[in-house]
C-alpha cells in the first residue's frame, strides 16, 4: 500500500560545502520581516532537512548581504528614504559585478538552507512590506523617474519599456501602473503566458505588503480582473474566478493560495501547439497533445542511414543494465508539416511521414563518429563506450517557425550534439570539442547552416563562453530567445561542477544571458555522464530546469536573474555505497534510471523527478518569501510506492471533474513481483496524497518503459519492449496494446527491430517512435 507524501519544508542539511555561514544572519535580517501584516508568522518546518546535498547555490555577494543589514537598521532608525535606496540598489543589479555578459546570481534563503529567492525579488517584496513609510519614501526618491520612463512607454507602446519600469519599480504606483497596462497588451494579442507573469508578480507584492486597505484595494481591483481574464477557458468563467481570487488574496496567511483554491474547472488548458517539439506541448512544455487515434497501424519502421553504431543494437550499455535505450535527453526528433526531422548525432535526417522515404540529410560541424573514424584510444567499459557514442541517446532537436534574413519562410531548427568524453581529455589545446549548439534554416527543402556554439579546437570561444562549458539536452525557444542548460567544472574543486543556464539570440547565436546557479558533484564520483542537466520549460516569465547536481532552479526570461532554487534530497544509498570505490567498481546500473525529462509547468507548480534524489517532487513556483518557501509535495521514490519505480514526471494534470483536486502522473519501472507486473505509469492526488489509479501493463512481461511516453487529453501512451501500452487518462485502464513482432529485417542481435521508443505526436494523429537504432511512425487505421 503506498504511504501519502508529506508537505516538506526542509530546514537545514548536513553538508561539506553550504552557504549556512550566512545563513543565520540572514534569516534574522530577512525573516525578521517576512511575518505577514496582519501579524501572522511563517509556518515551522513541516519535514526534514535534505539528508545529503553536496550541492549549492551561488553564494550571496557581501556587498548585497551589506544593503539587507543596513536597510533593516536605517527602517529601525526611521531612516526610510536610505532604506528604499539600499533596496533599490538589489532590486536594480542585473549584472554581476567582474562580467557584464552573467546575470547577476544573487539569491537570498527563505527558509533554511533548501529554499533561496533571488536577492532582486526578496528586496522588492522588502519594500513592500516596509508599508506606506518605505513606500513613500521609494516614491520620493525615484518616483519622477519612474513616472518619466512609464509616460515615455505609453507614448511610444513600448512593451520593453514599460516592462523596465514594471521590473525595476513595481511597488510604486508607475510600476503597478506598468504592469497593469503589460497585462492588457498581452491579453489584446492572445498571450495568456506574459499576462499571468504580470498578474503573478503583482500578486506577490500585494501578498506582502503591509500598506492599508485604501492604498491596495484599486491596484488589487484591476489585477483580479486581469487575473481572471487570463485564466478563464470561456468569458462565462471570468466572474467566478473573479470571486475566488478575490477570496484567495483576502487569506494572506494561507500556506497555499496556488491554483489549487480555485474552480479548476474553469481553468482555461493550454491548447496543443502547431508545432510538436521532442518534449510534447507548446513552447512551455506544458499542453498535452491531441488524440492519436482509435487504433493505431504501423505505416513503415526504418534505420536512418548509413551511420556507423558502436550501440547500435539498441540495449544499456552497462553489464546487467534494462533492455530498453537508455533515454537520456528527451526525443531527437520532430515533426515540421510532412517530414519527421531526426538526430542521429552524426547527421540530420529527414523523412517523409507518408512513406519513410528519406528526404533531407545535412551533416553536423562535428559529431562523435570523427572521434570513432580518428580510432580514439578507449577501453572497453561502459562509460567509455558511452563517450565514443557521444550519448546517442542525447541528441535532441526542437524547431520553431522563423523567416531567412532573404525573405524565406521556414523553421529555425537547434540541435544539441553532446560529447561524452571526460573533461580531462579536453584539455589538451590540440583536442578537439565536439559538444556543441548547431542551428539551421529548414525551408521544407533544405537545411542551411546558421550559426554554432561550441565546438572547434583548444580554449578560443568565439561565443564567450568557458570553452570547458558543456551545453545538453533540448533547446527550448521562449520569449525570442534559446535556452539551454549545461555544466561546468569548477575551478575551486576538482570534484565539484557548476551548473550554468544559457540564453542565445537566435539569429546568430550570441550569448543574450548566462547565468551561473549553484553547483555540486555527482552522486557518484568520477562519473561525468550522470550530470547532466534537464532540458529547461517555461511559463509566466520563469525559465526552470533540473541541474542533476541536487538543485531546481528558475531564471527570469527577461534578464537571466535567479527567481529561486531549491535544494532536494539526493540519492543517499547510492552516494553513500560509492564513496571511496574505485571507478571500475561504479559501472553497476543504478536503480533511478536516466530519464532527465524537462520540469512539468502548470497549476503555479513544478514537477521534477530529479535523476540523482530520492524524490519525486511538486514544488510552488512562485517567489513570495516564507509565507509559502516554495512548498512542495516530495513523493519517495521507495517508500512511497512498493511495485512502481517512478522515474519521470509525465504531467500535472487537473481532475476529471470540477471538485476533484489536480493529479501527478508519473511514469517509471513496473517493478515485477514475481507474478503480476507493476504499473507503468500512477495518477496521484495532489491533496490527499492518495493514489487514484495504476496503469497495469496487461500481459507484457517486460514491464520497463523503452523511452519517453505521451500524454494526451484523452490518454497515457508508455511504449515498451511489448508494444505501446495505452491507458484511459480518467481512471488508467489499458486500452490498448499496439505492437507489431516479426519484422523483417534482422537486428544487430538477431532479434528483430522495436519499432518503438520515444513518443512524438503526429499532425493529423498518430505517433512517431524513434529509438537508438530505429524510426517507426504509426497512423490511425
Amino acid at each position: 500500500m503506498a504511504v501519502p507524501p508529506t508537505l516538506t519544508t526542509p530546514t537545514r542539511p548536513r553538508s561539506r560545502r553550504v552557504v549556512g555561514a550566512v545563513t543565520g544572519a540572514l534569516l534574522l535580517l530577512v525573516g525578521a520581516r517576512t511575518g505577514a501584516a496582519d501579524g501572522a508568522g511563517a509556518r515551522e518546518p513541516a519535514g526534514p532537512a535534505p539528508q545529503q546535498n553536496f550541492s549549492d547555490v551561488h553564494a550571496t555577494e557581501e556587498w548585497v548581504l551589506r544593503a539587507f543589514r543596513e536597510a533593516k537598521r536605517a527602517a529601525d532608525a526611521g531612516r526610510f528614504s536610505e532604506t528604499a535606496r539600499l533596496l533599490q540598489g538589489v532590486v536594480e543589479a542585473t549584472t554581476g559585478p567582474d562580467d557584464d555578459s552573467g546575470a547577476a546570481p544573487y539569491v537570498m534563503p527563505v527558509h533554511g538552507t533548501a529554499s533561496y529567492e533571488g536577492a532582486w525579488i526578496v528586496a522588492r517584496h522588502e519594500q513592500a512590506r516596509g508599508g506606506a513609510p518605505v513606500l513613500d519614501a521609494l516614491a520620493t526618491e525615484y518616483g519622477a523617474t519612474a513616472a518619466t520612463l512609464l509616460a515615455r512607454g505609453v507614448a511610444a507602446g513600448d512593451g520593453a519599456a514599460l516592462a523596465d519600469v514594471a521590473q525595476r519599480f513595481l511597488p510604486l504606483a508607475e510600476g503597478r501602473r506598468a504592469a497593469v497596462l503589460l497585462a492588457d497588451l498581452a491579453l489584446e494579442r492572445g498571450d495568456r503566458d506574459e499576462a499571468l507573469e504580470w498578474c503573478q508578480a503583482l500578486e506577490d507584492v500585494e501578498a506582502v505588503s503591509a500598506e492599508g486597505e485604501e492604498r491596495l484595494a484599486p491596484w488589487r481591483d484591476a489585477r483580479i480582473h486581469r487575473h481572471a481574464r487570463a485564466l478563464a477557458a470561456s468569458p462565462a468563467d471570468i466572474g467566478p474566478l473573479e470571486a475566488a481570487l478575490a477570496v484567495r488574496a483576502a487569506r494572506r496567511d494561507a500556506p497555499d493560495r496556488g491554483l489549487l483554491a480555485l474552480p479548476l474547472g474553469r481553468v482555461a488548458t493550454p491548447a496543443p501547439p502547431r508545432l510538436w517539439t521532442q518534449a510534447g506541448g507548446d513552447d512551455t512544455r506544458t499542453a498535452p497533445a491531441s488524440d492519436v487515434g482509435p487504433k493505431l497501424r504501423l505505416a513503415w519502421c526504418l534505420r536512418p542511414g548509413d551511420v556507423e553504431r558502436p550501440l547500435a543494437d539498441g540495449r544499456d550499455p552497462e553489464p546487467g543494465g534494462p533492455r530498453r535505450p537508455s533515454t537520456f535527453l528527451p526525443p531527437r526528433a520532430i515533426v515540421l508539416g510532412d517530414l519527421a526531422l531526426v538526430s542521429d548525432g552524426v547527421q540530420l535526417h529527414g523523412f517523409d511521414l507518408s512513406t519513410g522515404r528519406e528526404r533531407v540529410r545535412e551533416p553536423f560541424a562535428f559529431s562523435y563518429l570523427d572521434l570513432v573514424r580518428r580510432d580514439v584510444a578507449v577501453d572497453d567499459t561502459p562509460i567509455d563506450r558511452r563517450a565514443r557514442a557521444g550519448w546517442i541517446e542525447g541528441h535532441a532537436l526542437a524547431a520553431w517557425p522563423r523567416s531567412h534574413p532573404d525573405g524565406r519562410a521556414g523553421w529555425l531548427v537547434v540541435s544539441a550534439v553532446p560529447d561524452g568524453r571526460p573533461w580531462s581529455a579536453l584539455r589538451d589545446e590540440r583536442e578537439e570539442r565536439l559538444d556543441h549548439i548547431e542551428a539551421f534554416f529548414f525551408d521544407g527543402q533544405d537545411l542551411d547552416p546558421l550559426w554554432q556554439v561550441g565546438g572547434g579546437l583548444g580554449d578560443t570561444s568565439p561565443t564567450g563562453l568557458d570553452p570547458y562549458l558543456r551545453l545538453y539536452g533540448s533547446p527550448l525557444l521562449y520569449r525570442g530567445l534559446v535556452w539551454v542548460a549545461g555544466s561546468l567544472p569548477s575551478k575551486a574543486s576538482r570534484d565539484r561542477v557548476e551548473s550554468w543556464i544559457v540564453a542565445l539570440d537566435p539569429d546568430t547565436g550570441a550569448v543574450v544571458h548566462r547565468t551561473h546557479v549553484g553547483s555540486g558533484t555527482p552522486v557518484r564520483p568520477g562519473r561525468e555522464d550522470e550530470i547532466m542537466p534537464t532540458a529547461p520549460a517555461a511559463a509566466a516569465g520563469r525559465v526552470v530546469y533540473g541541474t542533476a547536481l541536487g538543485l531546481v532552479a528558475a531564471v527570469s526570461a527577461r534578464d537571466g536573474r535567479v527567481v529561486w532554487a531549491y535544494r532536494y534530497d539526493r540519492d543517499v544509498e547510492v552516494d553513500r555505497a560509492a564513496r571511496g570505490r574505485r571507478r571500475s567498481d561504479l559501472l553497476e546500473p543504478r536503480s533511478i534510471g536516466f530519464l532527465d525529462e524537462p520540469p512539468r509547468l502548470a497549476l503555479e507548480r513544478c514537477a521534477i523527478a530529479p535523476t540523482d534524489g530520492h524524490d519525486v517532487l511538486v514544488l510552488f513556483d512562485r517567489p513570495i518569501g516564507r509565507e509559502r518557501e516554495l512548498l512542495s509535495v516530495a513523493i519517495d521514490r521507495r517508500r512511497d510506492h512498493v511495485d512502481f519505480h517512478p522515474e519521470s514526471v509525465l504531467g500535472l494534470v487537473p481532475g476529471p471533474g470540477p471538485d476533484v483536486a489536480p493529479w501527478l502522473l508519473c511514469v517509471g519501472q513496473g517493478l515485477d513481483t514475481g507474478e503480476v507486473p507493476g504499473p507503468l505509469v500512477v495518477a496521484r492526488d495532489l491533496v490527499s496524497g492518495r493514489v487514484t489509479w495504476q496503469g497495469l501493463p496487461g500481459t507484457a512481461t517486460e514491464t520497463q518503459p523503452y523511452g519517453t511516453s505521451l500524454l494526451t487529453r484523452e490518454e497515457v501512451l508508455v511504449p515498451t519492449r511489448e508494444g505501446i501500452a495505452r491507458f484511459a487518462r480518467q481512471d488508467g485502464k489499458l486500452v490498448a496494446l499496439e505492437s507489431r513482432h516479426g519484422l523483417d529485417e534482422p537486428g544487430a542481435d538477431g532479434d528483430p527491430p522495436l519499432p518503438y521508443g520515444n513518443l512524438i505526436p503526429l499532425p493529423g494523429g498518430g505517433v512517431l517512435a524513434v529509438s537508438a537504432t530505429t524510426v517507426s511512425c504509426w497512423r490511425p487505421q
